[in-house]
């Protein structure tokens, strides 16, 4: 991964309220299979969702899955794309880090926001890194969005780093900017070449490529070493 840590990115996700155990009705979630199609559909009550935070810190390694994966299903139900993002910060960062399918989609939802860049290509190198873990029928497709977020989190990045350099034109900061054009380059080029592998067109791949200064011949030379 590059730029951040799994605990500096451990550090950024917005807080997710914590109840203490004490102030908690444990029984409103006693039996958290029955909660689940509720949750799926953002219908969990206040009371079961303060009841499911706070035995999330008192569960053992696989209740406490069930209960963040729970608890995510329902804010994505919702609608709340902050909180549906808090708690799969935390469920990277606390339960499963090797989860790519989660990596992904929580690095697609934090580059809506392009000053986190760094952080989504975090998150797609982490799906790239546990690739494995996609659905097998869709593990090709899977890997292929992992590969445009990694590359439109580059050119994110990039932008930034030349939008740094026309504020003050030094020589740090030309290197920054280049060198960010040229990772998110190599980017754009393993992308083609994961598309051409699954039969596919590479002419989204290929348009980010060209954008770094190289031609379209040069792209295609390139992805098909």
């Amino acid at each position: 991964m590059f730029g951040f840590s799994r605990c500096a990115m451990a550090v950024l996700f917005v807080a997710v309220a914590r109840p203490a155990l004490a102030s908690a009705d444990l029984s409103a979630c006693a039996n958290v299979a029955a909660l689940e199609d509720r949750a799926r559909s953002g219908r969990l009550e206040a009371g079961e969702v303060e009841c499911l935070e706070a035995r999330y810190q008192d569960e053992d390694e696989l209740d406490r899955f069930r209960i963040s994966q729970l608890l995510i299903a329902d804010a994505g139900g919702k609608g709340d794309d902050g909180l549906w993002g808090a708690r799969v910060s935390r469920h990277l960062t606390e339960v499963d880090p090797t989860d790519a399918l989660l990596a992904l989609e929580y690095g697609e939802h934090i580059l809506r926001q392009p000053e986190q860049a760094e952080l989504a290509l975090s998150w797609a190198e982490v799906a790239l890194e546990h690739s494995y873990r996609f659905d097998h029928a869709e593990a090709t497709q899977s890997v292929i969005d992992a590969h445009r977020l990694r590359t439109r989190a580059g050119r994110a990045r990039w932008e930034m780093a030349q939008a740094a350099l026309v504020v003050e034109p030094e020589a740090k900061q030309r290197m920054q900017a280049a060198a960010a054009q040229s990772r998110m380059r190599l980017y754009a080029v393993d992308w083609m070449k994961q598309v051409a592998s699954a039969g596919q067109p590479t002419t989204e791949a290929r348009a980010y490529c060209v954008e770094t200064g190289w031609t379209e011949a040069r792209c295609d030379e390139a992805a098909a070493r």
